[in-house]
């Protein structure tokens, strides 16, 4: 599987920080990047859930890491990209969900 705790692994069998465990480096702007494929498929919630995955991933000091190794954040922390990657889906999200809730008619009692 590639989705993992802290992350995405970029693809099955990668090396680049792997793990202890033998599990690939965790990365958490794979989150952000579902959010934004989610979020372009008018999936919403499905937008929403990955991106609360990806900030559940944010350090306490307010930082995006490169990736995670051995369940901690490697030593490219904060990564511009990965920052960008959050903005990114946030500002999707925000907009895929203002769209969608104008294409839901209002249903008022009389």
């Amino acid at each position: 599987k590639l989705v993992q705790e802290h992350g995405l692994n970029r693809y099955w069998g990668d090396n680049y920080y792997r793990s202890d465990n033998g599990i690939s480096a965790e990365w958490p702007m794979g989150f952000f990047w579902l959010s934004i494929i989610y979020s372009q498929m008018n999936k919403v919630e499905e937008a929403k859930h990955w991106f609360e995955r990806g900030i559940a991933q944010i350090t306490k000091k307010g930082d995006v890491p490169e990736l995670y190794k051995n369940g901690h954040p490697n030593e490219h922390t904060p990564l511009a990209w990965a920052h960008a990657m959050a903005l990114i889906a946030l500002a999707k999200l925000k907009v895929k969900s203002e769209q969608l809730s104008f294409m839901v008619p209002n249903i008022v009692d009389e």
